[in-house]
C-alpha cells in the first residue's frame, strides 16, 4: 500500500469510526445522566461536529464485518474506542496495547502478543481496503 492509500484509508477509517460513535450512541460515557450538564459558564468552545458519510461508512462496516473474528475484533476495538490514536512515532500508545490486549483476550478469548498487535491492526486494514477494492 502506498502512502496515498494509506491516508485515504485513514480517512475512510476516521469517517467510519464518527458513523460507529454516533450510531452505537453509548461509547465513552457513563450509564448516569450527569455527562449530558452542560455548565453556563463556557470553559472551553464545543468540538465542531463533523458528519459521516453515510454511503461509504456502511461500505467499510460491511468490509470490516466480512473479516475473520482475530482481525475484526483488534481492529474495531482500536478504531471505535480509541479513535485510532497514535503517538508521535506512529505506534499505538502502551497503555492501549495493554488495555486492548486484556480486552481481545478476556471478552473474545483471541491472544496476541504486544509485539503481534499492531501487525495485526496493519494486516487488518489491508483487508479492508483489499475487500473494498474488489
Amino acid at each position: 500500500m502506498n502512502h496515498e492509500d494509506y491516508v485515504a484509508l485513514q480517512h475512510r477509517l476516521e469517517n467510519w469510526t464518527r458513523w460507529a460513535r454516533d450510531f452505537s450512541g453509548s461509547v465513552g460515557h457513563c450509564a448516569s445522566v450527569e455527562h449530558w450538564y452542560r455548565s453556563p459558564q463556557h470553559w472551553w468552545p464545543e468540538e465542531p461536529h463533523i458528519e459521516p458519510d453515510l454511503h461509504d461508512a456502511i461500505k467499510l462496516e460491511h468490509a470490516i464485518r466480512a473479516l475473520p473474528l482475530d482481525y475484526q475484533k483488534p481492529l474495531v476495538l482500536f478504531w471505535v474506542h480509541f479513535r485510532g490514536k497514535r503517538d508521535m512515532l506512529g505506534k499505538i500508545p502502551p497503555e492501549i496495547v495493554y488495555i486492548l490486549i486484556r480486552h481481545l483476550a478476556k471478552r473474545y478469548k483471541i491472544g496476541i502478543s504486544r509485539h503481534r498487535l499492531s501487525e495485526r491492526i496493519a494486516d487488518a486494514q489491508h483487508m479492508v481496503r483489499n475487500r473494498l477494492t474488489h
